[in-house]
């Protein structure tokens, strides 16, 4: 495991309330269809169009310390709490 995908409300405030406190968190996947090798398929998928609007990953691999996977775990429940 490296990372952990999860959908937020507000994927831009969330990523800056984590840069604020120096937690790179990115969107690590994107739809295939948005890739010009499957334009052919593009399809209305309400629910994956919601999805992608929404997810973002945390790092949760091997390399982070105690410390590391603490903070970030303190920081997704304090932006959840505002």
């Amino acid at each position: 495991y490296w990372l952990y995908t999860f959908k937020v409300s507000d994927r831009s405030d969330f990523m800056n309330f984590m840069k604020e406190r120096n937690i790179v968190v990115s969107q690590v996947h994107m739809r295939n269809d948005g890739h010009t090798v499957f334009k052919d398929c593009r399809a209305n998928l309400p629910g994956v169009t919601a999805f992608a609007a929404h997810q973002v990953s945390i790092p949760v691999g091997w390399w982070l310390s105690e410390e590391e996977r603490e903070h970030i775990a303190k920081s997704v429940e304090a932006f959840a709490a505002r």
